[in-house]
C-alpha cells in the first residue's frame, strides 16, 4: 500500500451517513453543510443554534459526508470527477482541503466561483486572511473556497540523531546535495549491508520536496486562462534524475518495505506530527531543502448545485470565523489573523497546543509557505517519477508524457462542464407517524467512516419495518468513537445504538434501559445461545444492560504455503505452546532469517500476555477487581522469560512497547509465516482487495496446561433510558443479533449464528470453523480474558488498568533490547505499578460531563507522580 493512500486513510478516518431532519416549513431556507464525521458534532454545536438565531428563516443541517476522495493525478480522472460530483450533490456548503480540490474539479463546474459574491460583499475583509491561505484556493480568475485553517509540510528532524552523526541540522539553505549527504550519514545498515533503518521517512510528500527545490516556481503558464500545465523544466529533469538514483540505492524506502517508522531521523510531513510530540524524542521543524514549505489548507466551498448561493456563501464565510471549528480542523494555524491566539478547549483543539519551543520554527515555516495554488500540477512530478522507474525512460520523456496526460485530464473536465448537472440532495423527512407508530433513530459507533455493507443494512431495515406494524421508520447514523460518542451523547441522540466495546462496567446505568424484563418476555431468547460468558460481561447489579452482538478477538493469521514449504505443522484447534515453539524453530532454521511471527497490534502487548498465560504466567490477573499485579511470582517470571527469549532469539519480531514512537501498520504484512491482529474492521484498513486473495488462515493462540488466554472486544447494542420506543428498540436489536452478515469480519455473539448460511456466504466456512473453535475456547474454565486496548476508547473505567502495563512493557523492552536482568526489571515494575494503582484508586469514576482527555490526565498525573521518568511518554499532559 502506498504511503499516500495510507496517509489519507489514517488522517481521514472519517465520513458517515445523513441524519433525518424534521419536516420543514415551506418558507424556510435549508442549508446543508457537509463535514468529515469527526467534525460533525463540533460544527453543529458551534454553528447551528447561533447561526439560526442570527439568521431567522434559515435552517442549518450538518451532515457527516459519506464521500471520501483525494486528488490522485496518476489515477482515473473520471473516478475523481465522479467523486467530486457526488460530494457536490450532498450539501450546499462543503468542507474541502487543498489536496482534494484541483483545476479538473473547478473546470468541470462542481464548485461555485465565489469572486462575484466576494466583490459585492462590503463586509469581506480580505486582509484578515493570511494571504498564502486565501490564495491557495485561487486560480482561473476564481476563488473556489474560503480557508479555515492550514498546516505546513516541512522537515521534522531529530536533533539528537544529527548530533550523534556529527551532521549539521536541516535548514532551508539545504540543496539536494545536502539532503543526500545527510541521508547517507544517517541511514543505518545491518551486518549484511542492507538498510535496517531509513534516514528519511517520506509520508507521500515527494513532489513537495522537489517543488521546494525549484523554489516553489509554478509548473503552469499563468498567462493563459484557464491555466495550462508546463512541466518542461531542465532543473526539474535534473532533480528527478537524481531522486530516482537515491530510490534505486534504497535510501528513500522504509527499511521494512512499507510500515511507518516514525523514529527515522528525518521525516517529511505535516508540522502537526511534531507538535503531537508522539515520536519518542524531541523533534524540531525546519524548512524543506530549497527554502520553502508546502501548504495543506482546509477550507469551505459552495456547491454549484445549491439553490441559495448568496445564503450559502454567507454561511461559508461565517464558518471561517469560528475559532472552535478552526482549532478542530487539523491545522497548525487558523486562516484568519483575528483568530490567531484565541484559546479553545474542545476535544480536538489542535492549534492551541503548540509547544512554545516550536512556535518560532512554525512561524518561519508559514512565512515561507508556497500557496497551494502555486503547486497546481506539481503533484504530477510523482507521476513522472513512476514512469521513469516503471518504464525506464529518462526524466525529459517522462515529464513530456506526463504533461500530455495532465492536458487530457483537463480536457475531460471541460467535457464534463458541458453535460454535468449538480443538484443538492433535499433533506430526508421524518416518517409521518399514525397512531401507535414509532420511529427509531439507531446510532452505530464505528472506527470506519461508513458501514462497509450499507446496502445489506438498508435491506435489513426495510424488511424489519415491513414486518413490524409498530415501527414506521428506522434511521441509521454512524459516529466515530472520538470525540462525540460518549454514552451520555449516544443516549441523548439515539433511541438505541451499537458500540464496538462493552462499556457496562464503568457506565452510568441511569442512562440505559435494563434488558432483563425484555429478555424475560421474549419467548425466543436463550441465555445459553451466547458464546462464552458474554452476558455476564454486560451484567451489573444483577441485571443485563446490553445485548452482545459480536466478538472481535485477537487472532493469529498464518500462511499455509509458507508452513508447507518449510515442513511446519499448521496450527490446529487445541495446539499447545510446545507445538508453537516447534513451529517457530521449524520455520526459522537460519539465525539470519526474519522472525516467523510478527505482531500486528501496533504497540499493544496483548499478544505477549496471551503467550505468557499459555506458558503458565499471569503478571496481570484481570479476573479480579482491581486487577491483581503479580510480576514477580516465580511461575510468572519463568513464563515471561520463555516468551521474551523467543523474541531475543529472533523467533518473534519485537517492537518497542514503552515508547511514544514506533511503527503504524495496517493490513497483512508480506511474506510472513504468522502475524497477530485484532479481528475488527481496522485490521483490513490497508488491504487492497479486501483480502479476497489473501493466503492467510485464522487460528487461535496456542493453549497452555494451566491457562489459555484470549483478548477481544465485544460489540453490543444498548437502549437509551430516554427513548419512548423501548420494546421496538429491543425487537430491532434482536434482529441485529440474529443477522450475522451485518458486521463484516467479526465473530457473531450468538452460537446459533456461527454456522448460519448468511455468515458462511459472507465470510466463508473457514471463518465459521474458527469461530466455533473460539467459542469452545471461551467455554474452558482456565481461559483468561486479556482486555483489548481499544476498550479504553469507549469505557473510561478501563483507563486506569491500561496504564499499569507501562511499567511491565518497559521491563520487557529493557530485557529484550538492552539485555537487562529480567527479575530486577520486574521487581521495579511491580513497585511502580502497585504504587500507581493505589494512587489511581482515589480517582472517582468518570461522570457524564467529564472530558476524556482531562479524565485521562488524572491517571497520567498519578503515573508521573509515582515515576517521573515516564513523563516523556505523555508530553501533551505536561504542565
Amino acid at each position: 500500500m502506498s504511503h499516500k493512500r495510507l496517509l489519507v486513510l489514517v488522517l481521514l478516518v472519517m465520513l458517515t451517513t445523513m441524519s433525518a431532519v424534521p419536516i420543514l416549513g415551506q418558507d424556510e431556507i435549508v442549508l446543508k453543510v457537509a463535514v468529515p464525521a469527526f467534525l460533525k458534532d463540533i460544527v453543529a454545536d458551534e454553528l447551528v443554534e447561533r447561526y439560526e438565531a442570527d439568521n431567522p428563516g434559515v435552517r442549518v443541517q450538518v451532515i457527516a459526508s459519506a464521500t471520501n476522495f483525494g486528488y490522485n493525478p496518476g489515477g482515473s480522472v473520471e473516478d475523481y470527477l465522479d467523486n467530486v460530483e457526488g460530494y457536490a450533490s450532498e450539501a450546499d456548503i462543503l468542507t474541502i482541503s487543498s489536496n482534494q480540490i484541483a483545476p479538473e474539479a473547478t473546470r468541470a463546474g462542481y464548485f461555485l466561483n465565489l469572486n462575484p459574491l466576494i466583490s459585492t460583499d462590503a463586509g469581506f475583509d480580505e486582509s484578515d486572511f493570511l494571504p498564502a491561505l486565501l490564495d491557495s484556493f485561487r486560480w482561473d480568475n476564481g476563488t473556489w473556497a474560503l480557508p479555515i485553517s492550514a498546516d505546513v509540510i516541512a522537515m521534522i528532524y531529530d536533533p539528537a540523531a544529527f548530533d550523534a552523526a556529527g551532521q549539521e541540522y536541516p535548514s532551508g539553505s539545504w540543496t539536494l546535495d545536502d539532503l543526500e549527504n545527510a541521508i547517507s550519514a544517517l541511514t543505518q545498515y545491518d551486518d549484511e549491508g542492507n538498510v535496517s533503518k531509513a534516514a528519511l521517512l517520506n509520508l507521500g510528500n515527494t513532489y513537495q520536496i522537489l517543488h521546494s527545490l525549484l523554489g516553489g516556481t509554478p509548473l503552469f503558464d499563468a498567462t493563459v486562462q484557464p491555466i495550462s500545465p508546463s512541466l518542461n523544466n531542465p532543473q526539474l529533469e535534473d532533480l528527478l534524475t537524481r531522486w530516482v538514483e537515491l530510490q534505486e540505492e534504497g535510501l528513500l524506502t522504509p527499511a521494512d518495505g512499507g510500515s511507518f517508522d516514525f523514529t527515522s531521523p528525518m521525516l517529511i510531513g505535516q508540522s502537526l506530527i511534531a507538535t503531537s510530540q508522539q515520536l519518542g524524542d524531541e523533534r524540531q521543524i525546519a524548512l524543506l531543502p530549497g527554502g520553502r514549505t508546502a501548504l495543506l489548507v482546509n477550507g469551505v466551498a459552495v456547491s454549484t448545485g445549491t439553490r441559495y448561493p448568496e445564503e450559502a456563501y454567507k454561511l461559508a464565510k461565517y464558518i471561517t470565523s469560528s475559532p472552535e471549528i478552526a482549532a478542530a480542523s487539523f491545522g497548525i494555524t487558523p486562516a484568519r489573523r483575528s483568530l490567531v491566539g484565541i484559546e479553545t478547549d474542545g476535544p480536538l483543539s489542535i492549534i492551541t497546543n503548540i509547544p512554545d519551543e516550536l512556535r518560532p520554527a512554525i512561524e518561519e515555516a508559514l512565512a515561507n509557505a508556497t500557496p497551494a495554488s502555486d503547486a497546481l500540477f506539481a503533484s504530477f512530478i510523482e507521476v513522472a517519477l513512476e514512469k521513469m522507474q516503471a518504464d525506464g525512460v529518462d526524466a525529459q520523456i517522462a515529464l513530456q508524457d506526463t504533461e500530455v496526460e495532465a492536458l487530457e485530464r483537463l480536457q475531460a473536465a471541460d467535457e464534463r462542464a458541458t453535460t454535468a448537472f449538480v443538484s443538492v440532495a433535499t433533506p430526508i423527512p421524518d416518517a409521518q407517524l399514525s397512531g401507535g407508530e414509532v420511529a427509531i433513530k439507531f446510532g452505530i459507533v464505528s472506527f470506519l467512516p461508513e458501514i462497509p455493507n450499507r446496502e445489506r443494512w438498508d435491506q435489513m431495515v426495510d424488511d424489519f419495518t415491513a414486518s413490524d406494524s409498530e415501527v414506521a421508520q428506522v434511521t441509521l447514523d454512524v459516529k466515530i468513537p472520538f470525540p462525540s460518542a460518549s454514552l451520555d451523547a449516544l443516549t441523548t441522540d439515539y433511541d438505541c445504538f451499537y458500540m464496538p466495546n462493552n462499556v457496562i462496567q464503568g457506565a452510568d446505568l441511569s442512562l440505559l434501559r435494563s434488558m432483563d424484563p425484555l429478555m424475560a418476555s421474549d419467548l425466543n431468547f436463550s441465555q445459553n445461545d451466547f458464546a462464552g460468558n458474554l452476558l455476564d460481561r454486560v451484567r451489573r447489579d444483577n441485571q443485563v444492560w446490553a445485548m452482545p452482538l459480536n466478538i472481535q478477538p485477537l487472532v493469529l493469521w498464518y500462511d499455509p504455503q509458507i508452513f508447507q514449504q518449510n515442513g511446519a505443522q499448521p496450527p490446529f484447534e487445541g495446539w499447545t505452546v510446545s507445538d508453537f515453539e516447534n513451529v517457530l524453530r521449524t520455520l526459522k532454521i537460519n539465525p539470519a532469517d526474519d522472525a516467523p511471527f510478527v505482531p500486528r497490534n501496533n504497540g499493544d502487548s496483548s499478544h505477549l500476555l496471551a503467550l505468557i498465560a499459555a506458558y503458565g504466567g499471569l503478571p496481570l490477573d484481570y479476573r479480579t477487581q482491581p486487577v491483581t499485579i503479580d510480576f514477580t511470582n516465580p511461575a510468572t517470571v519463568d513464563a515471561i522469560q520463555q516468551v521474551l527469549n523467543l523474541a531475543k532469539d529472533g523467533y518473534i519480531e519485537y517492537q518497542p512497547l514503552a515508547s511514544a514512537g514506533g511503527n503504524i501498520a495496517f493490513g497483512a504484512p508480506e511474506s510472513v509465516a504468522m502475524y497477530s491482529q485484532l479481528l475488527n474492521n481496522l485490521a483490513f484498513l490497508g488491504s487492497e482487495d479486501d483480502d479476497a486473495d489473501s493466503p492467510y488462515r485464522l487460528s487461535t493462540f496456542p493453549q497452555g496446561t494451566q491457562f489459555s488466554a484470549v483478548s477481544y472486544d465485544m460489540g453490543a447494542a444498548y437502549i437509551s433510558a430516554n427513548t419512548p420506543a423501548i420494546e421496538a428498540c429491543y425487537r430491532f436489536i434482536s434482529i441485529l443479533s440474529n443477522t450475522p452478515d451485518l458486521f463484516e469480519s467479526v465473530m457473531p455473539a450468538r452460537r446459533s449464528q456461527i454456522n448460519a448460511p448468511e455468515l458462511v456466504t459472507a465470510q466463508g466456512q473457514e471463518a465459521a470453523d474458527f469461530y466455533g473453535a473460539m467459542d469452545r475456547l471461551l467455554q474452558q474454565p482456565n481461559t483468561i480474558l486479556i482486555p483489548s486496548t481499544f476498550q479504553a476508547a469507549s469505557d473510561l473505567s478501563t483507563i486506569g488498568d491500561l496504564l499499569i502495563t507501562v511499567w511491565l512493557n518497559r521491563a520487557f523492552d529493557h530485557y529484550v533490547l538492552e539485555d537487562a536482568d529480567l527479575l530486577t526489571e520486574l521487581e521495579d515494575a511491580q513497585l511502580f505499578a502497585s504504587s500507581y494503582q493505589g494512587c489511581a484508586a482515589a480517582i472517582p469514576p468518570a461522570g457524564p460531563d467529564d472530558n476524556i482527555i482531562n479524565y485521562l490526565g488524572q491517571f497520567i498525573d498519578c503515573a508521573v507522580q509515582i515515576d517521573p521518568s515516564i513523563a516523556s511518554l505523555f508530553p501533551q499532559f505536561a504542565n
